[in-house]
């Protein structure tokens, strides 16, 4: 059975097969940066690699050591070229650790590589580093590797693969309602007064929890009247807020999806078990790893993945599972 998915933040595929014997494929968009143009360049690049290797390399650890291969790999055929023909190539790494890597590339793109390697250092980082960072963060993605070699099984598996979306989602969520400025909060604060207005799961949720007194939001729900709503959530402790904010963010983006995977949604746990759950733990460490490469050595790269992630989270109804593709 063939099974694939398309990051909605980043520009990476990744295909695979249930069989054993089968080949894993990813294909992403490197930024290569232009220091003659003063801005990057993307360039498609992919790898196919042995199932039994993609084992290997999970249970080893060895992204980052892959990642340098596939660098100096690139630097070497960038110097040398390639004698085939052909338009699209697929090239054999030799690696002895990680055995069948093959690199997937357009041959009009060495010519570009090669003008990369050659050229002035990007801004506060030397050509290899910034490209090696670049292999790291857009071609491996280690979250979809680990989970092709340790699959769920059965009625698992599709629900499986939407909670790991489903931790991306609080993560910038948050970092979108933390360090999203004036304009984002506004957003946030129109989203919250037409959730309570209109959606019933949203207001059963906090009455049911208790955050805010129950005959004071039901008051003001039927007097619509935004700006004492809007007071009704600023009276929320904090931490609660915060979390019941994603939350709620995540139930309106997502709107379809839950019925679609099978997912009973957010709002038959508390907020902090919704957050223990999802992203504390082993499920943050893989993000906030990205996250931090991305936003520190790429920042205008982050900025517009926050950009993306904004009309996701914050846009129509329904928005984020319009853009998570399955296939």
């Amino acid at each position: 059975m063939r099974h694939g998915f398309i990051d909605p933040e980043l520009p990476i595929i990744a295909i695979w097969s249930t069989r054993s014997n089968s080949m894993v494929q990813i294909f992403g968009r490197l930024p290569l940066w232009d220091s003659a143009l003063n801005h990057y360049h993307f360039l498609a690049l992919g790898l196919r690699i042995p199932k039994s290797t993609v084992k290997i390399l999970v249970e080893s650890d060895g992204f980052k050591t892959l990642a340098t291969q596939i660098l100096i790999f690139l630097f070497s055929i960038s110097l040398v070229g390639s004698a085939s023909r052909k338009k699209r190539l697929s090239i054999p790494m030799p690696i002895d650790q990680f055995p069948g890597v093959r690199v997937i590339l357009l041959r009009e793109d060495i010519s570009t590589f090669r003008k990369f390697f050659n050229q002035v250092p990007s801004p506060n980082k030397s050509n290899w580093e910034f490209l090696y960072e670049s292999i790291r963060i857009f071609l491996i993605p280690a979250r979809f590797l680990e989970t092709i070699v340790n699959p769920p099984r059965g009625k698992a598996s599709p629900v499986f693969d939407f909670n790991k979306e489903i931790s991306i989602a609080l993560f910038t969520c948050r970092e979108l309602l933390i360090n999203g400025g004036k304009v984002i909060q506004h957003r946030i604060k129109e989203i919250l007064v037409e959730m309570i207005r209109e959606d019933e799961a949203f207001l059963n949720y906090i009455i049911r929890h208790n955050l805010v007194d129950i005959l004071e939001i039901i008051k003001n729900k039927e007097e619509d009247d935004e700006i004492n709503i809007v007071n009704i959530l600023e009276s929320i402790p904090i931490g609660f807020r915060q979390e019941l904010i994603i939350i709620g963010l995540i139930h309106r983006a997502f709107k379809g999806a839950w019925e679609k995977h099978g997912h009973p949604g957010l709002f038959q746990d508390h907020p902090h078990d919704v957050f223990r759950k999802y992203l504390y733990g082993k499920h943050r460490d893989w993000i906030t790893t990205h996250a931090k490469l991305c936003k520190e050595k790429f920042p205008d790269l982050y900025q517009s993945i926050l950009d993306t992630a904004k009309r996701n989270y914050l846009g129509n109804l329904g928005a984020a599972f319009k853009k998570t593709y399955k296939f």
